[in-house]
């Protein structure tokens, strides 16, 4: 019996010690590795959340400011985007890249004239055979097209519908609303991570949203 009672005292102890060791607080070294892990391996929004705790702990470091403006960027946040690039910008040594960061998150602001000149010091800091130059003269050409186009009358109004209904990745894919005939709604359609946004998408319709929002899901 006291053999017993010894026996259950000791695995009591060690599962004891074994939760314990599993609610170990995590370290900054954790947190920074995760995030490069989800980073590395393009997987912006899940890397975001762990950057932003490893900043934290490090709010000096200049990468992950790097690389945090970078998830807002792929994840469609703008805004908070150009808050980290202009930090970086404000720095001593700017690295090229931060350039062309800010000149998309500019582009896909809507503020063209900016967005010209960010992407034309890029450029000069591109060797003159460098392939990326093709791409970013591109880029140059269609914020050109946008300012004229914003000068013309309007042919219609694009109206973002906000965190109601959009995912945190790229919504495109036009589809008339069935039950309007001057509505169209965009849908993601990225197999990898059709998944995850369906997901999202099916928290945010739930049963009272509008049947084109369904029929959006169903697509």
């Amino acid at each position: 019996m006291f053999k017993k009672v010894v026996l259950f005292g000791l695995l009591s102890c060690l599962s004891f010690s074994v939760f314990a060791q599993k609610e170990k607080p995590k370290t900054e070294s954790w947190y920074e590795k995760t995030a490069e892990m989800y980073y590395e391996n393009g997987k912006y929004l899940k890397a975001l959340p762990y950057l932003l705790k490893y900043q934290s702990f490090k709010p000096t470091d200049n990468d992950a400011k790097f690389q945090i403006g970078v998830c807002y960027l792929k994840t469609g946040r703008a805004s908070k985007a150009q808050e980290y690039f202009d930090f970086l910008l404000s720095q001593k040594n700017v690295d090229k890249e931060v350039y062309y960061l800010m000149a998309q998150t500019l582009h896909l602001s809507n503020n063209f004239e900016n967005a010209i000149l960010y992407y034309k010091k890029y450029l000069a800091e591109l060797d003159e055979d460098d392939p990326k130059r093709y791409f970013v003269k591109d880029d140059i050409k269609r914020c050109a097209t946008g300012l004229k186009i914003m000068y013309k009358d309007k042919l219609g109004l694009v109206e973002n519908l906000g965190d109601k209904i959009n995912t945190a990745y790229d919504d495109f894919s036009p589809v008339f609303a069935p039950n309007y005939d001057n509505i169209i709604y965009f849908l993601l359609f990225v197999m990898e991570i059709w998944a995850e946004c369906s997901m999202q998408l099916a928290k945010k319709i739930r049963l009272k949203a509008n049947i084109a929002a369904i029929f959006l899901f169903l697509v």
